[in-house]
């Protein structure tokens, strides 16, 4: 797989989950599954790098990004920041 590609089959676009999401979700959906399927680990981003990526605003991506987790296609983790501040949050796909 290449940096720039995500690998969808068919399977996963014809689910219902990714058949209901909106389009602005279905487009976070994809950017995640780009950066962090195959990361055991997951992948760490700010949503306004998502937000970036997407030509979506900030509020409008932690909608999508929450709705996407609703349809349990993702798990977001969050990692501490210094004197307890929210980090970036991390995602991994759901398989």
């Amino acid at each position: 797989m290449s940096a720039g590609y995500a690998r969808l089959d068919a399977s996963e676009l014809d689910s219902e989950p990714v058949r209901k999401l909106s389009p602005t979700a279905f487009r976070a959906w994809v950017y995640v599954v780009r950066h962090a399927r195959g990361r055991t680990d997951g992948w760490c981003m700010s949503a306004a790098s998502v937000a970036k990526q997407i030509s979506a605003s900030r509020s409008t991506t932690f909608r999508a990004l929450r709705e996407v987790e609703a349809a349990g296609l993702i798990t977001r983790t969050h990692a501490p920041g210094p004197n307890g501040a929210r980090g970036w949050a991390r995602y991994r796909v759901n398989t």
